[in-house]
């Protein structure tokens, strides 16, 4: 990133896919997870107004097994 720059988004299309890269600075961007998830929606809606995919009836939801989670390991301190 450069120096007081806060978002960078890079987009790269290869073998008729698209791929996006975020990078944020943690201050100034607080919530990353929310952009990356709304922009994939926001792809989504493209997509099917488009008509690059089909639109599937959705079938009734399974229940999901649990997982035991992992225990989060501790970082270590970058100097």
């Amino acid at each position: 990133m450069t120096h007081g720059q806060a978002l960078n988004i890079t987009c790269e299309s290869y073998n008729g896919t698209m791929n996006f890269g975020f990078t944020a600075c943690h201050t100034s961007v607080p919530s990353m997870q929310k952009l990356a998830v709304y922009s994939a929606q926001a792809m989504n809606e493209l997509e099917l107004a488009f008509g690059l995919v089909k639109v599937e009836p959705k079938a009734a939801p399974k229940a999901a097994a649990k997982v035991p989670r992992k225990a989060a390991r501790p970082r270590k301190a970058v100097a």
